[in-house]
C-alpha cells in the first residue's frame, strides 16, 4: 500500500511483515531450539543442512503461524535477501545483518589485504 504526500511515497508495512512479525519468528525459533533436541543438536554441531531441513519442515508454511522465508526477509527490512543461515545466526547467536554497502566494504577490505 502506498500513500502519496506531494512527490514522496510512503510505504505502509503490514503487521504480518513488520518488526512484530520478526519478533514472533524469533520467539518461535528460540522456543523450537529449546524444545526440539534434534534441532538443537544439529545447530550446536554446525550441521546447517539439517537445521535448514528442520526449519523448512517444521516451521515454514504451517497454518498456525504461516512463517516463510520471504515474509521473514521483509520483516527485517534489509536491502538484500537474507539466507536462512543468516537469520538463524541473528536469532540464536545475536549476530547483526550487514546491508549491501557493508558487505561491499567487507569484500573490498579482503581484496586490499
Amino acid at each position: 500500500m502506498q500513500i502519496v504526500f506531494g512527490r514522496k511515497f510512503l510505504t505502509a508495512t503490514s503487521h504480518s511483515r513488520g518488526p512484530l512479525y520478526a519478533k514472533k519468528v524469533e520467539e518461535r525459533i528460540k522456543q523450537f531450539y529449546e524444545e526440539v533436541s534434534g534441532f538443537k543438536e544439529a545447530w550446536d554441531s554446525g550441521d546447517i543442512n539439517q537445521v535448514i531441513k528442520y526449519v523448512q519442515g517444521n516451521l515454514f508454511n504451517k497454518p498456525e503461524e504461516f512463517f516463510n522465508l520471504d515474509r521473514i526477509r521483509q520483516s527485517y527490512d534489509i536491502d538484500r535477501k537474507l539466507s536462512i543461515r543468516e537469520i538463524l545466526d541473528h536469532i540464536l547467536r545475536g549476530s547483526t545483518f550487514k546491508n549491501k554497502e557493508g558487505l561491499a566494504e567487507e569484500e573490498f577490505e579482503k581484496y586490499l589485504h
